[in-house]
């Protein structure tokens, strides 16, 4: 199972971090299960009413300027107030939220973490989805879902001058779609995704998300029946590390067999406080971590990457 989403946030100050200062303006999602559904929520993450001073750490022109543009796509604002200042847009704005526009950012996370199945997949969602979501889910309350950036997937699917998801899309549909309003970015992600593989899941198993394993590693795996990271873990399970080295000659074999057959490692973690604190134990599979996040039920890689790219069924709104 797995979900895209996409997220519309505040444009920030120099020398803010996403993680603890942006803030969403919008939520948009998309599963298949089986038929297409969709999550909705326009978010107001200042008071209400609020003014200029209340938008902390925002760069509050770009983000009004932006919050604008959404708004006027989505039919709550006319075309009049583009033309306004800043401070009049602002004043619009929060007389919105005063009549209900908007939803709470408490609400729309909570909305969202109900929809969501799964994986969450969003394109460049290492550098920017990602972190903004942990730090929502840090802030407000609830469990970070695994995540995983579709970047660098299609970047080694498709040979193109620019892997933007606008240009992803018109390249495989030879047509546009609507681009950063964060519904029409989800369900253009997942028709992406579903052109590219008839397993979607499968895009996120691929070999070469483990370090060192290149495009004639893969092939010698492949020849081999080793077609994913599932097959491998089973193939290592099966046979010894000798038989491992002398089956497939690959890029730095040694050093690859020494990952996969190493012993399980038993972790310590505290749980709880005080009177009610206790040690578990967690073992960490050895070849689940050869490429952390490769595995799309376990993936959760998203931190760091480029910032390329900003990004029909029953809809659900928060």
């Amino acid at each position: 199972m797995w979900t895209t989403f996409d997220l519309e946030t505040t444009f920030l100050l120099k020398g803010c971090k996403r993680r603890l200062h942006a803030r969403i303006l919008e939520w948009g999602m998309c599963r298949y299960s089986p038929g297409r559904k969709t999550y909705h929520a326009l978010v107001n993450p200042f008071p209400t009413p609020f003014t200029r001073a209340d938008m902390e750490h925002t760069n509050v022109e770009k983000t009004v300027r932006f919050w604008v543009k959404v708004l006027y796509r989505q039919g709550l604002l006319n075309t009049a107030v583009k033309r306004k200042s800043v401070d009049d847009q602002i004043r619009c704005i929060s007389d919105l939220a005063v009549g209900g526009a908007f939803r709470t950012p408490k609400e729309a996370l909570e909305g969202a973490l109900a929809f969501g199945r799964g994986t969450w997949l969003a394109h460049n969602c290492a550098s920017f989805d990602g972190p903004i979501v942990r730090g929502h889910v840090e802030r407000l309350g609830g469990k970070v879902p695994p995540m995983v950036d579709t970047l660098p997937i299609v970047r080694r699917m498709l040979d193109l001058p620019s892997h933007s998801q606008p240009l992803v899309y018109k390249h495989l549909f030879k047509s546009t779609y609507r681009a950063h309003l964060a519904v029409d970015d989800s369900v253009a992600l997942a028709k992406i995704l579903r052109r590219l593989s008839d397993d979607v899941p499968g895009l996120f198993r691929d070999l070469r998300t483990i370090p060192g394993v290149g495009r004639k590693s893969e092939q010698i795996f492949v020849a081999g029946g080793i077609r994913n990271k599932r097959d491998l873990r089973a193939w290592v399970e099966l046979h010894p590390k000798e038989k491992f080295l002398a089956t497939f000659k690959v890029h730095r074999a040694k050093r690859l067999a020494a990952t996969l057959y190493a012993e399980p490692v038993v972790e310590l973690h505290e749980k709880g406080h005080g009177k009610d604190a206790h040690v578990e134990k967690k073992n960490r599979d050895p070849v689940r971590d050869v490429a952390p996040g490769g595995e799309l039920e376990n993936a959760n890689h998203v931190d760091g990457g480029p910032d390329e790219a900003r990004k029909d069924g029953e809809t659900v709104h928060s």
